[in-house]
């Protein structure tokens, strides 16, 4: 009897360990502790965002049209739609995200990263970034003897970095920044197509909460901002997702689960659209069509005031976009400018947009911001 109730506590304190070893892996994945995983959060990011993004002229004023033409819940589908595949492979992960730095493998490049990322249906994805480190350079003040000269950053502690990120076969374009302001560091990356369309990423710590600053360009205009923020409590990930487009604010929390033996995300969302609120819950699962082995998103959203529905998307869409063709207008030296960074009061954590960040043709009385 006493080998049994040994055996059983022995088994209990395996599976206790075990669980503990996967918390601390997933704790520190997501800590964001070196530049590397800062990186790669914000390349998977701002690549997963890119090749969603619809590079065809557009105009803000026939797009607010459609918006205002189009029911809450399709506006709100529409929302997450460009997040969902980026969510599923950070939230699918059971060791968080793994980092893996060498000497790069091609010629043109100094460093080649590799993070590998799974899905929901237990596929992997890995993605590997080449890029070179250039020093940033800071202007020393004239003196009276001498005038103003530049002088490199020795200690390598602000930086950039120039390159490229492969997934599979496709190639995007992409550069990144670590500085220092007023005290603080501040990593930016970008994942671009050419000048006018590219999609921005900007991490800050801020009160001791690490938070992600996106903005999705698409010729040449502000499409959405938004906020990101993984959140780690009683053993869960939990991704936050705060929307602005123009007037309209959302606030979205997604969560990774098993349900019968099937992995899913859950959402809750509140929205604020076209001065309507709504909230409710939505489940999001990978069909896989039998005859063509193709897969898709099906959501199952049940609004707390409307009756539910089904809906079904597109799934791993970057696979489907042409390799950009060497015409592109690519810039290797597009780096960050003044109107790259997406300030503090752009998006903020009750879901509020300023007047500087809403394009004038969509500019709107917000009153109040939606949280979850």
């Amino acid at each position: 009897m006493k080998k049994i109730l040994l055996g059983f506590l022995l088994a209990i304190s395996i599976i206790g360990l075990s669980a503990c070893a996967e918390l601390t892996a997933l704790n520190e994945s997501f800590a964001f502790a070196s530049d590397e995983q800062v990186f790669s959060f914000s390349a998977i990011s701002t690549v997963t965002l890119l090749s969603d993004t619809v590079v065809e002229p557009l105009s803000v004023v026939s797009q607010t049209t459609q918006q205002l033409d189009a029911p809450n819940s399709d506006l709100t589908i529409e929302q997450i739609e460009p997040y969902l595949e980026m969510f599923e492979s950070l939230l699918a992960q059971n060791n968080g995200l793994t980092v893996t730095t060498s000497e790069s493998d091609l010629l043109d490049y100094e460093t080649m990263s590799e993070f590998t990322v799974s899905d929901l249906l237990g596929g992997q994805t890995v993605y590997t970034m080449y890029y070179n480190t250039v020093p940033l350079t800071e202007e020393i003040p004239a003196t009276d003897t001498e005038e103003a000269t530049p002088a490199v950053d020795e200690s390598e502690t602000q930086y950039e970095i120039d390159g490229i990120l492969m997934i599979g076969t496709k190639e995007y374009q992409i550069t990144g920044r670590k500085e220092i302001e007023d005290g603080e560091e501040k990593i930016s990356f970008k994942s671009f197509v050419d000048k006018d369309n590219y999609v921005y990423s900007e991490y800050k710590i801020e009160d001791n909460e690490k938070k992600f600053l996106v903005k999705v360009v698409e010729n040449g205009i502000i499409i959405n901002e938004s906020k990101i923020k993984v959140e780690l409590e009683d053993g869960e990930t939990s991704i936050r997702l705060e929307y602005i487009q123009g007037a309209n604010s959302s606030n979205y929390k997604f969560n990774f689960e098993v349900e019968n033996g099937t992995n899913v995300l859950k959402i809750k969302y509140n929205t604020l659209i076209n001065g309507v609120e709504e909230s409710g819950k939505i489940k999001v699962q990978v069909l896989i069509d039998e005859l063509t082995n193709e897969t898709s998103y099906q959501l199952y959203v049940e609004p707390d005031d409307e009756d539910a529905y089904e809906h079904e998307s597109d799934r791993n869409k970057h696979d489907e976009n042409d390799d950009l063709d060497e015409n592109d207008d690519l810039d290797e030296n597009d780096d960050f400018d003044e109107t790259d960074e997406v300030e503090d009061n752009d998006v903020t954590d009750d879901g509020d947009a300023t007047e500087d960040q809403i394009p004038e043709e969509t500019t709107g009385d917000l009153e109040s911001g939606a949280t979850v």
